[in-house]
């Protein structure tokens, strides 16, 4: 089965669907979804504070947007420039993730001062391998859907939607304490068979896998979000009449759930 083409890079598209706009002013309405034309309006796109001026006050506000409205900040997201800044927001990321990490391991699990280090760098790792993980599979699905998606810009949403490690980290965090200190194998324990078939050492990985997969799910939250709003959008110089209703059809189509 062959992936759909991609609708042209100097096309103007609804950005909610994905069909061809006859212009930007008031009186244009999208033909298949009724969006005002103005919505998909590339000027919109302005991106956050962070991309112009990076601090902590633009991070902040990053944190604050994603958390408050994270599908507005998708859709005033960039398309052009360089990735360096939002490279730069995803190592930070890794590094606040990676440094709460080892400062935890120090102080509640009492590990030796090297060691909870080497673990924290570990975690800070993992964040930057598995983002870039992300950002390469979005890619390959928006090929395949035959979204405006490449991998430049599925990049700049992945290293966005990084915040989402930070929750994750956390909780990860909270439930290693939890087992350290004793709790997690109280609220377990009864709930275990009273015959000592399942001790409690036992269901250790199956609770840490189980956590961790549901903890991920604020990273792949905000990466759906972002990405549901960046595959049609549109790029400055993007013009109308530049493809066919019949293709923006069969696209529209294709990225359809069957």
């Amino acid at each position: 089965m062959t992936s759909p083409q991609a609708p042209p890079a100097n096309a103007l598209l609804c950005e909610t669907c994905g069909y061809p706009l006859p212009g930007l002013d008031d009186t244009h309405l999208c033909s298949e979804c009724g969006t005002p034309a103005k919505d998909s309006d590339p000027a919109r796109r302005t991106g956050p504070l962070w991309h112009t001026r990076p601090g902590p006050g633009a991070w902040i506000d990053v944190a604050l947007a994603l958390l408050t409205r994270p599908s507005g900040f998708f859709r005033s997201l960039q398309l052009g420039g360089s990735n360096v800044r939002p490279r730069l927001f995803l190592v930070s990321v890794a590094c606040l993730v990676g440094a709460g990490w080892a400062i935890g391991e120090a102080v509640w699990n009492d590990r030796p001062a090297p060691l909870a280090w080497g673990l924290g760098m570990f975690a800070a790792k993992a964040v930057l391998l598995l983002s870039y993980l992300e950002a390469a599979g979005v890619t390959f699905f928006s090929w395949r859907r035959g979204w405006r998606v490449p991998f430049r810009l599925a990049e700049r949403v992945v290293c966005y939607a990084a915040f989402g490690w930070v929750p994750a980290a956390a909780g990860m965090m909270l439930v290693n304490i939890a087992w350290q200190s004793g709790a997690l194998a109280d609220t377990v324990r009864p709930w275990l068979p009273a015959s000592g078939v399942f001790p409690v050492s036992s269901l250790v990985p199956i609770i840490l896998i189980a956590n961790l997969g549901l903890l991920i799910m604020a990273f792949e939250a905000w990466v759906y979000v972002g990405v549901r709003q960046v595959r049609y959008a549109n790029p400055p110089q993007a013009r109308p009449g530049h493809v066919s209703l019949a293709s923006c059809r069969e696209a529209a189509a294709a990225s359809s759930p069957s």
